[in-house]
């Protein structure tokens, strides 16, 4: 055989082993399980967040003459997971749903549906996620709605989604839960703290 079709023969499958190497590189880090969420860091590392369970919580005032409220609560003020609120965070989860064959999200279930991102309110000794509040001449306000902060969702990898906040996180605290409607059984949480000058 010529040696030069060897020497081009050699030179391809160096190349093509090269790209496949090159290609399973470049696979982004996925989560191990679902539903559990991190930060993704500037060199595609996933970072753990603050895990807590969120308590659910319960007020009533004067028999309930006085209002009364439901909560999920957060031990601690303040998360150890800090931010600068001039960072650009990313989030990634693996996102089930609570009827995903396998504990991923189906298809065609918009991941969206699944996941939130709330702020919450600082009490003392503790962080609260405030569902809504009743009063018996002011009707039942949801408060859940207005602690909800918008985000965009696209897919990563093969099995999960990534997650941008639309707009800068004021400086608080924050915490990402899964089917978060009305059961919130995990939280994972992080707080954003003034920029530097």
């Amino acid at each position: 055989m010529n040696r030069s079709i060897v020497v081009t023969i050699f030179v391809f499958l160096a190349l093509c082993t090269c790209a496949v190497f090159s290609q399973e590189a470049k696979k982004p880090q996925e989560p191990e399980y679902v539903n559990v969420f991190s930060v993704l860091d500037k060199d595609g590392v996933l970072r753990p967040l603050e895990r807590q369970p969120a308590r659910p919580n319960s007020k009533v005032k004067a028999l309930g003459f006085g209002g009364a409220q439901a909560s999920y609560v957060v031990s601690n003020e303040n998360s150890p997971v800090r931010f600068s609120s001039d960072a650009s965070l990313q989030f990634v989860v693996r996102p089930a749903g609570p009827n995903s064959p396998g504990g991923t999200a189906a298809n065609n279930v918009d991941p969206a549906t699944i996941v939130q991102l709330y702020r919450l309110k600082v009490t003392k000794k503790q962080r609260e996620l405030q569902i809504v509040k009743a009063g018996i001449f002011a009707g039942t306000k949801n408060n859940q709605e207005e602690a909800t902060i918008p985000f965009e969702i696209v897919k990563y990898g093969e099995q999960s989604a990534l997650m941008r906040p639309l707009k800068p996180l004021l400086p608080g605290e924050y915490m990402w839960a899964a089917n978060a409607a009305f059961m919130v059984p995990q939280a994972y949480c992080f707080g954003i703290d003034p920029a530097k000058p």
